[in-house]
């Protein structure tokens, strides 16, 4: 596809998915906020207990225990250590007569020294908390340049951590668990306007004014924010997939009855006389697409193809309810609890109160009046 058509097509699946997924991803950050224990009092709540005068008049209250006692800590940190203690990784075996135990043995240890050098645990189980208090998490895989290699070219495989997870977007037509059928993906985060034109020079944006930018406003308000020294571009890594047909035949052999499948052209047939074709197929390799964009362009030099047939954005789920409606809903263990929650500090609160207006002094009578009593 031309860049034009790159552009149109990428901010048609953005705002997608974000007029899909609006309301799921005010449950997670309601979710997350709700780690912090201050937050779980709503500011009405905190307002009314605050104290103070009523309406105006000059009477002073005063102000009530409005108390938070982190019940979901613990629960939440006994399935986090069970994921720690898990030692999640991948294990290669041999599936085939063609492969064998040496080479599977080989492949692990490659894998394995990805794993160590990149700490994938810490990637794995930064995304599994986010899953587990809020329904979903992602990771990432990635490509970089070695530091440590003595030629400055070489590459290495990374899988990294993605600090701010909501920034993830999925294609939500996918149907699989883990999103690996998804066309598309998006990894997106806010950037100030002096970063973006050092780091994209070439851009037609860095040479934007404020009549350009009056106009950005309006194309795609989406991906622009702020004004004067407040300026900020959202800035995209778009991964999305194309399709290469191809067709696979399984070719006969006369001679021998040797069997074997190729991938060949369309028009492709036996030209030895001596072959005939069994079976054939039309198959759609695909193909992933990367490039980096921000509203109105894909941005200079970025535009490629990436290594393998999967988009390298990992999600991890929590807990996906069952569809009653055409809403996806994903939740942890967070957003269930939460009225337990509030209840608890309510009570909590409420019992501190009583107890602060208990009278303090003894009480004092003849030893008469408590005959029957004692114990009380």
């Amino acid at each position: 596809m031309k860049e034009e058509e790159i552009l149109e097509t990428a901010r048609k699946r953005f705002k997608l998915v974000n007029d899909t997924e609006a309301a799921q991803r005010k449950r997670e950050i309601d979710d997350l906020a709700f780690q912090v224990p201050e937050n779980q009092w709503s500011a009405e709540a905190r307002e009314q207990r605050k104290g103070g005068s009523v309406e105006g008049v000059n009477i002073s209250l005063p102000a009530r225990p409005c108390l938070s006692i982190p019940k979901l800590h613990q629960p939440i940190q006994i399935v986090l250590n069970q994921e720690r203690s898990s030692r999640l990784g991948v294990n290669v075996h041999p599936l085939n007569e063609q492969s064998s135990k040496e080479t599977a043995e080989t492949l692990q240890g490659l894998y394995r020294r990805i794993e160590r050098d990149s700490n994938a645990h810490q990637a794995r189980s930064w995304a599994f908390q986010r899953a587990v208090e809020a329904g979903r998490g992602a990771y990432r895989v990635n490509l970089a340049h070695d530091e440590d290699s003595d030629y400055p070219f070489d590459l290495e495989i990374r899988i990294e951590r993605i600090l701010h997870q909501q920034n993830v977007f999925f294609d939500p037509s996918a149907q699989l668990a883990d999103w690996s059928d998804g066309e598309w993906a998006f990894n997106v985060a806010w950037m100030p306007e002096d970063v973006f034109k050092r780091q994209f020079p070439k851009a037609k944006l860095s040479s934007s004014d404020s009549l350009e930018w009056a106009g950005i406003n309006q194309e795609a308000p989406e991906w622009v924010k702020g004004e004067g020294p407040d300026k900020a571009f959202l800035i995209a890594e778009y991964f999305y997939k194309e399709y290469e047909e191809q067709r696979v035949v399984l070719v006969e052999r006369l001679a021998d009855g040797d069997v074997k499948h190729f991938e060949v052209d369309k028009n492709w047939k036996p030209q030895d006389g001596m072959s005939v074709i069994l079976r054939e197929r039309d198959i759609k390799k695909p193909i992933v697409k990367w490039c980096k964009m921000c509203g109105l362009e894909v941005l200079p030099d970025t535009l490629r193809d990436w290594d393998g047939k999967y988009i390298p954005l990992v999600p991890v789920v929590g807990r996906e309810l069952i569809p009653f409606s055409p809403e996806r809903i994903w939740t942890g263990v967070i957003g269930p609890a939460k009225d337990a929650q509030r209840t608890f500090n309510y009570g909590a609160s409420s019992l501190v109160e009583m107890a602060a207006l208990e009278p303090r002094a003894p009480f004092v009578g003849d030893p008469k009046q408590f005959e029957g009593y004692e114990r009380w």
